[in-house]
């Protein structure tokens, strides 16, 4: 989608400070703790991101559309042209085409539009598959039927938790992996394989933990605003995801002050 950086590069204080305990060897959970907390003022400022915004409309949007007699054509009304019988890929790539449309009209062409459709993407994918009874080649009505378990909020809970920890993920990624490459070498932080796949699984596990805050928000705010009314108010949306952002802001702070 874009191809501008988030607002602030490697090479701040909070970021060399992340450099630093790489240097020294430090264990894998502080410096991810570090990054995330570098990282906190870029997280805050990109909830405004219209491509964000959306990409969480759509989670909710879907999944009430599967609750249709003509899943596609409640589909076409959300803003998603997946053909006439939606498989989940048809869903898929719908979705990131409208992600797509939204950058373009708001000229959000940035790193963290990428990283929302990156993360949105893979939610609806694994979610919705997840949900499938295993058949090789179910029929659109297990499909919708399927993504239909999601418009609940015990199902929204499950699809906001699973799209903000890989969103979270994403974005400590796209910064560590801009300087992890020089830290990895016989005589560097990362002697091996092994060493970087233990720092990746604390990584894993960290943003894990820090998402947990936001089930019971989710699940609360979807029982309010969507379930029973079928719409999806683009300015509840939004600030669902401020809300939701500044949770996570705020147990990373206090995972960090506890690792002090």
């Amino acid at each position: 989608m874009g191809h501008t950086h988030l607002v602030r590069l490697p090479g701040t204080r909070k970021w060399r400070e992340v450099v630093a305990l790489l240097t020294q060897g430090a264990e894998a959970d502080e410096v991810v703790s570090a990054a995330a907390v570098a990282s906190e003022g870029d997280l805050a400022e990109a909830a405004r991101n219209p491509v964000f915004v959306e990409a969480i409309r759509l989670l909710c949007q879907i999944p009430l559309s599967a609750q249709a007699d003509n899943f596609a054509a409640a589909l076409r009304l959300g803003g998603l042209d997946a053909g006439p019988a939606p498989s989940i890929i048809d869903v898929v790539v719908a979705a990131t085409m409208r992600l797509e449309e939204v950058q373009a009209k708001s000229r959000s062409a940035d790193d963290f539009s990428e990283l929302s459709a990156r993360a949105m993407a893979s939610t609806l994918g694994e979610a919705f598959t997840a949900a499938l009874p295993g058949l090789l080649d179910p029929n659109p009505e297990i499909i919708q039927t399927g993504i239909r378990k999601f418009s609940n909020p015990e199902g929204f809970e499950k699809l906001s938790r699973l799209f903000f920890r890989k969103l979270l993920d994403g974005t400590l990624r796209y910064w560590l992996d801009r300087v992890l490459p020089i830290h990895t070498g016989p005589d560097s932080r990362f002697r091996s394989l092994g060493d970087r796949g233990a720092f990746d699984a604390a990584m894993t596990q960290y943003v894990f933990e820090s998402t947990r805050i936001i089930k019971e928000f989710s699940r609360g705010w979807y029982g309010k605003v969507i379930a029973g009314t079928g719409t999806v108010p683009a300015d509840r949306v939004a600030a669902f995801g401020h809300v939701a952002f500044k949770k996570i802001g705020e147990e990373l702070r206090r995972k960090r002050d506890a690792d002090d």
